[in-house]
């Protein structure tokens, strides 16, 4: 694929079954590969390393383009489910959160956060850190990706 010249490039889940090293490495020659006039199409069903490297994403379902999602198009408008790591165990989380729950697996000062917007996630992390909590990590507990994913494809939530 590097030695080619060709407009279109296709990559078969580059990065199934690599170390983390080469899984980079995949990343960067994706990236190098990109240039005006030419279209690299990847196909992988993992979505997180799709979300890292695609543009857009074209999203198949029983052999059908079910959607083309743009990769970067952000929305505050939706709910989503976040996961809430302090760094001590603390009931900070649950204070500032009403619907916060603690992750089962008891780890100390984890939550998961059903149902919050963005604006509400914000203000609640404010109140957080504003309150003494140090705040390790929030992420949401699907991609943006796999949330649209799952529902083109009719997948339960």
């Amino acid at each position: 694929a590097r030695l080619s010249d060709s407009e279109l490039v296709i990559l078969d889940d580059p990065t199934h079954g690599v170390d983390p090293v080469w899984t980079q490495r995949c990343r960067d020659i994706g990236r190098a590969l990109k240039r005006p006039g030419r279209t690299v199409v990847i196909a992988s069903h993992n979505l997180d390393e799709l979300e890292r490297v695609a543009d857009r994403v074209g999203i198949i379902d029983r052999g059908r383009l079910q959607q083309i999602v743009q990769i970067g198009a952000r929305t505050t408008a939706a709910l989503a489910t976040y996961r809430l790591i302090l760094t001590s165990d603390t009931d900070a989380g649950a204070a500032v959160f009403p619907t916060a729950t603690r992750v089962a697996d008891g780890r100390a000062g984890e939550y998961r956060l059903p149902d919050v917007d963005v604006q509400v996630l914000n203000d609640g992390l404010r109140r957080l850190l504003a309150g003494g909590a140090q705040l390790l990590a929030v992420v949401p507990e699907r991609s943006q990706l796999e949330s649209v994913f799952r529902e083109s494809v009719g997948a339960q939530p």
